[in-house]
């Protein structure tokens, strides 16, 4: 069981998102609100509610989402960072370790 997964936007983070991994997931010239991690969530009556238990990390940058499978300088990649990153799956996995803590509790 995994409690977070860093990945980019392929075909491992919707398997992920399906799965109720949370995921944080690094887009470049793609769009995050055409095919992002769509988590499958229930509230207690069951439900559907969207999204949740995921970060998209993507940089704004004018050129951007252009959907291009090359490109030359790669600015929309370059611009986010490995503490950024980190600190998506940190923030993932202390949410899952709050929501267990509150569901023992129960």
């Amino acid at each position: 069981r995994l409690d977070a997964l860093l990945t980019n936007d392929c075909g491992f983070m919707h398997v992920a998102a399906a799965m109720r991994v949370p995921v944080a997931a690094v887009f470049g010239p793609t769009d995050p609100d055409a095919v992002g991690p769509y988590v499958p969530v229930r509230d207690p009556a069951g439900f559907g509610t969207g999204r949740a238990a995921a970060r998209v990390l993507r940089a704004a940058v004018p050129c951007g989402p252009c959907r291009r499978r090359t490109c030359w300088h790669r600015t929309c990649l370059e611009r986010i960072g490995a503490g950024e990153a980190a600190d998506a799956v940190a923030s993932l996995v202390e949410a899952g370790r709050e929501k267990q803590a509150v569901s023992a509790g129960q």
